[in-house]
């Protein structure tokens, strides 16, 4: 299970990796720096993580693999974007 936990980071990171170069990352919604880009890599491999875990425990440790995967495509199209819609004035 461990060198599963590691692919699934490894996914994650790779999912955060497009997900930047698609511009729906933290930087396309107004954070800058590079610690945005590390954190969109970052949001990427713990969904991916989570998600996969929870699928394992779920569904089985065969379907945990595409659970991680829909899991860390959410997470670094979602959080980015709540990220930003929580950082905007209201009022």
């Amino acid at each position: 299970m461990f060198i599963l936990s590691l692919f699934w980071i490894i996914l994650g990171i790779a999912i955060g990796a497009l997900a930047i170069g698609a511009r729906w990352g933290l930087r396309a919604q107004g954070f800058s720096s590079w610690r945005a880009t590390i954190g969109t890599l970052g949001i990427g491999a713990a969904g991916a993580l989570l998600v996969g875990w929870l699928g394992v425990l779920i569904f089985g440790r065969i379907f945990g693999t595409p659970a991680a995967l829909w899991g860390g495509i959410l997470a670094a199209v979602l959080v980015p974007w709540l990220l930003a819609l929580g950082r905007r004035r209201v009022i």
